[in-house]
């Protein structure tokens, strides 16, 4: 058997619950943490009451609903969750009933510190002295 040559591969995973149709995230780099906006704009496979995010390392600041697509501002209904984290799952709770083909948005707002040795999600590269900090 050839040995694998990625952690992971597509037959590691189920089918989703959901279609990501758009997904529009929003990073600030700030001196040592990094501050992420994440609009998700999905159409739900089947009937949901929840969905599960994957979630490493994250501090979440907030977890809100949005009608209004456009709304860029920080409005919304803030929706109940439970991140888990020896799971690095982030268990949403929908503000209702989604059925198969209903489309939806979920914005979350999360902080993370990156590092140097963990080579996983945001981490900090290798930087030439006197250059400033490469992500």
């Amino acid at each position: 058997m050839a040995e694998q040559s990625y952690k992971y591969k597509r037959e590691d995973f189920g089918d989703l619950p959901v279609s990501l149709n758009h997904l529009t995230m929003h990073l600030n780099f700030l001196e040592d943490h990094v501050q992420a906006s994440n609009l998700l704009h999905m159409t739900a496979k089947e009937t949901l009451t929840e969905i599960e995010l994957d979630a490493k390392n994250l501090e979440i600041l907030s977890v809100v609903w949005l009608d209004d697509p456009s709304h860029t501002g920080l409005g919304g209904r803030t929706l109940e969750y439970q991140y888990l984290q020896e799971k690095d799952k982030l268990i949403v709770n929908l503000t209702r009933t989604v059925s198969p083909g209903d489309t939806f948005y979920v914005r979350t707002l999360t902080r993370c510190v990156p590092t140097d040795n963990i080579l996983e999600g945001i981490y900090k590269d290798v930087t030439p002295p006197g250059a400033p900090q490469q992500y």
